[in-house]
């Protein structure tokens, strides 16, 4: 049996996320559907999506301290997606799936959110018109390809695969 970890030495959460990840590698971590089956994803290839897109978050312009508005339902990209904004040193701000365009604007005005992560067209189509009709998070990264015509100019949108 392991002993247990020391979690007050730990700085934070994504510290303790990518230890874990060094140690453990290939072994699995999440599943994921992809052509009808299932798959493991590991902890390795976990970790390296999460730095991709904190990355990538960073680079967009996303700093530390950053309010980040998170709509996805409950799959790998959300946990992925979680753990790069808090690598990047940003705030997750979740929001339900079932928001409406209104919820939605209400969100990101009351968290002062700068960027936007979504999963899917159906989620993106309820959520891009509150960012367009907000106006002050002016970053939408959709973690699958987002809908054609969504009121944003192609600087404002940036892909993650």
């Amino acid at each position: 049996m392991e002993a247990a970890h020391d979690y007050l030495a730990v700085r934070n959460l994504p510290a303790l996320f990518f230890e874990q990840a060094a140690r453990l590698g290939d072994k699995p971590l999440l599943w994921t559907k992809s052509d009808g089956s299932y798959r493991p994803l590991s902890w390795r290839e976990v970790a390296g999506r999460v730095r991709d897109l904190a990355r990538g978050l960073r680079a967009l312009g996303v700093a530390p301290g950053d309010r980040v508005l998170l709509v996805s339902e409950n799959r790998p990209e959300f946990f992925i997606a979680t753990f790069a904004i808090m690598a990047a040193r940003a705030i997750v701000v979740p929001a339900y799936t079932t928001n409406t365009q209104r919820d939605h604007a209400h969100v990101l005005r009351d968290s002062g959110a700068k960027a936007a992560l979504v999963t899917g067209a159906a989620l993106a189509e309820r959520l891009l018109p509150a960012l367009v009709e907000v106006g002050s998070c002016r970053i939408a990264v959709g973690l699958d390809p987002l809908p054609a015509n969504a009121g944003l100019a192609p600087h404002d949108i940036a892909g993650y695969d």
